[in-house]
């Protein structure tokens, strides 16, 4: 028969590696998230870059404090033109549409 204490220390190893279990998930759902975010970011860049290879001119810096600087003009141009176009609101019609068109479907990809 196992005594208090043992019972006691198996019980809060068993805490311990469930806690362990739960952090290492956390973080690898966050790393997929990470994943998914950078895919994103890649394809939205790769498609403005089609559309004006101007903005290849601008060139990135060493410090993020420079980038901010060397990107600024194109961020501010951008959202002037987003904002000027309705751009927000067509793409939350777009997206809205998809979504009911996918979730009829049952149609999710992740």
């Amino acid at each position: 028969m196992i005594d208090v204490n043992e019972y006691l220390r198996t019980s809060i190893a068993n805490v311990e590696q469930l806690k362990r279990r739960r952090r290492a998930e956390k973080l690898r759902e966050q790393k997929r998230q990470e994943s998914i975010d950078n895919s994103r970011k890649f394809i939205i860049g790769g498609i403005v870059t089609d559309l004006a290879p101007q903005v290849l001119r601008f060139r990135p810096k060493r410090s993020r404090a420079n980038n901010d600087l060397e990107f600024e003009l194109i961020k501010q141009l951008l959202s002037e033109l987003f904002s000027d176009l309705g751009f927000d609101a067509k793409l939350k019609e777009y997206l809205d549409e998809r979504d009911k068109i996918q979730f009829a479907g049952n149609s999710v990809d992740v």
